[in-house]
């Protein structure tokens, strides 16, 4: 099973690799199906140890953990051209891949110690991270868009402060997934049979 699991991550890494060799976009945008594929495979092979990690308290280990990873991402970032997933351009592709790995591994021991922190201090705060977890699959599709629509309403105005920008797209968010959440719960995986 893991051995399917591993040939099929390397074969898609492969045809993703001659994916963005090409001068034109395949179909449905099958060629970012593929390297998203890919994170979805390493996540399903690796389920058990990000669990296990997860469930651990915060030691010594984990906190060099973190900090490896951060310096790795660091370095991809610094000597790596940008990584587009969305338009098939990866940049140095290996190492915009090792990037994107450290950058979900340290986004996962990140959360891990926002939820430690959250759960001994702040419930409500948890109550919303928890519900943004469950609605990611809805948040992701409509935050940038909202985004973009809240950015040329305060060009308009004259505003322009990130966290202004990240509010707002909160309390626009939060709505238009609930609203989508009672009218078609499909969206989210949920009821799908």
């Amino acid at each position: 099973m893991n051995s399917t699991i591993l040939c099929t991550v390397v074969l898609f890494l492969f045809i993703s690799y001659k994916t963005t060799k090409l001068n034109f976009r395949l179909p449905f945008t099958i060629d970012i199906a593929f390297m998203a594929t890919v994170f979805i495979l390493l996540g399903h092979l690796f389920g058990m140890q990000i669990k296990r990690c997860m469930c651990e308290q915060w030691n010594l280990f984990k906190l060099f953990l973190t900090v490896g990873v951060g310096m790795i991402l660091i370095f991809c970032v610094k000597y790596n051209t940008p990584y587009y997933m969305y338009i098939n351009n990866y940049g140095f592709f290996s190492l915009g891949f090792i990037g994107a790995i450290s950058g979900c591994v340290l986004f996962l021991l990140g959360g891990n110690l926002i939820h430690t922190i959250v759960c001994n201090y702040m419930k409500k705060v948890y109550m919303y991270i928890n519900w943004l977890g469950i609605n990611s699959l809805l948040f992701f599709p409509i935050h940038l868009e909202i985004l973009f629509f809240i950015q040329r309403i305060n060009g308009l105005i004259g505003i322009s402060n990130w966290f202004v920008n990240a509010i707002m797209v909160a309390l626009i968010c939060v709505p238009v997934i609930n609203i989508i959440r009672k009218r078609a719960s499909w969206l989210n995986g949920i009821n799908i049979i």
